[in-house]
């Protein structure tokens, strides 16, 4: 039978903070249980009494809503009340093993990082991630290890992820990848693995690993997320590098015939490996495979430009494999892109923008500096809603998201009418000369 038990939720004292750590006291018997809620209250604002934040206050820096603290606290002690009823019921002696598996605490003796390694091999086979999924998902892993290696989900709250953050943002964390690279990660590649990092939390608090709350509430505000510069290429430089001779170059050729291949078709680096001729139909006339990404069936269908790739490769269809393409390394083929487009003159100047924290970070390149693969869908997109094709429509042919992913190259395609509109009100009436 469940011993009468006594819940308790308090704020822990530490020396020099007015924002202290939320607790809570489960004692029955001889046992005794606390518990972390993963949020910080500030004393002056907490009811002794009622064991609530103070209705309408806010806490901590990031100012976390009393009503949203008060919520998880109603719902650990629901949670905690329900387990005791159902021991009595079933009559059961409650265990301290017992109660923090039925409240979702840390199961057994498994660390977070044992918990963050199942995640990635359930996870990875469930999802099917590519290489480069597992890769990031592992650099995560690897970061947080070198943040804190007794990192857990008791010590789990706002602060630890800001100063987690903070981390990354310096150098040290650069060095795991980069030695000698005297700046932080940049802010876009942390929204990245911030985005990772509560994808985790929340398959973690699903399984009964975690139960904060940090995946829905954790919200870091991180400069220059939007200022990316969408690096593609226009019409006119799409037909200069597809045109250009690199008969003497045969790498640079396929390089430049994998990349214009994804600017005629929007496929991901990762399709465009896996592409065999068992997906085309050279008598419809299109490409049919499952992205790797998206686990979706797609139907491309061949223009006149990468029908002529199609053409030109189907001499070496017994060369790879039954690939389309040879197996080229991610990094190889982006070498091989920016070098065969710096050979065929691509080199309009862009200016590269990024923070690394609160520090704007600047430079001016060729265009065929900053080429990669994936500009060959970014290219796509551009010239193909410049054309007019409806923003769905571009969408279902690249395995966009949603319309929200497609914002940016139609921001673009914008701002390209604007221009040629506002020529009309600096023309000063007279024809160019021959």
């Amino acid at each position: 039978m469940a011993d009468k038990y006594n819940i308790l939720f308090f704020l822990q004292s530490e020396d020099g903070r007015n924002d202290l750590r939320l607790r809570c006291r489960v004692r029955w018997g001889k046992n005794l249980v606390t518990l972390n809620l993963g949020y910080r209250v500030e004393k002056d604002k907490w009811s002794k009494e009622t064991q609530r934040c103070v209705k309408s206050s806010t806490h901590g820096k990031h100012k976390i809503q009393a009503g949203t603290i008060n919520r998880a606290i109603e719902q650990l002690e629901n949670d905690i009340v329900g387990y005791f009823s159902r021991c009595e019921l079933a009559g059961e002696t409650p265990t301290v093993e017992r109660l923090r598996v039925a409240l979702g605490k840390e199961n057994g003796d498994k660390s977070l990082f044992d918990v963050f390694d199942e995640f990635i091999n359930i996870v990875g086979v469930q999802k099917a991630w590519s290489e480069a999924q597992r890769r990031k998902n592992l650099s995560l892993r690897n970061h947080l290890h070198a943040f804190d290696p007794n990192i857990s989900f008791a010590t789990l709250d706002d602060d630890k992820l800001y100063a987690f953050i903070s981390f990354l943002q310096s150098p040290e964390a650069m060095h795991l990848s980069y030695p000698g690279v005297e700046q932080g990660l940049k802010n876009t590649t942390i929204n990245r693995m911030v985005g990772f990092l509560k994808f985790f939390l929340r398959w973690s608090n699903e399984h009964g690993y975690y139960a904060g709350n940090l995946h829905n509430t954790f919200r870091p505000h991180l400069k220059g997320l939007s200022v990316k510069t969408i690096i593609y290429l226009n019409w006119s430089e799409l037909m200069t590098f597809f045109e250009f001779d690199f008969s003497k170059h045969k790498w640079l050729d396929i390089g430049r015939d994998v990349f214009c291949f994804a600017s005629f078709t929007a496929l991901r680096f990762s399709d465009l490996m896996r592409l065999s001729w068992a997906d085309v139909n050279l008598d419809a006339n299109e490409i049919n495979i499952v992205a790797q990404k998206t686990s979706k069936r797609t139907v491309v269908a061949l223009n006149k430009f990468s029908r002529a790739i199609i053409d030109k490769y189907y001499e070496h269809r017994h060369d790879y494999g039954g690939k389309v393409f040879p197996n080229i390394h991610n990094v190889l083929l982006n070498r091989y892109i920016k070098d065969a487009a710096k050979m065929a003159g691509i080199d309009t100047p862009v200016r590269l923008v990024c923070y690394v924290g609160a520090e704007r970070m600047e430079k001016v390149v060729p265009k065929y500096e900053a080429l990669s693969i994936h500009a060959g869908r970014r290219t796509f997109a551009v010239n193909a809603l410049s054309m007019g094709v409806s923003v769905f429509v571009v969408k279902e042919i690249g395995g966009w998201a949603n319309i929200k992913s497609m914002t940016p190259y139609a921001t673009i395609v914008d701002s390209a009418k604007r221009e040629a509109v506002n020529m009309f009100d600096t023309w000063d009436g007279k024809l160019g000369t021959n």
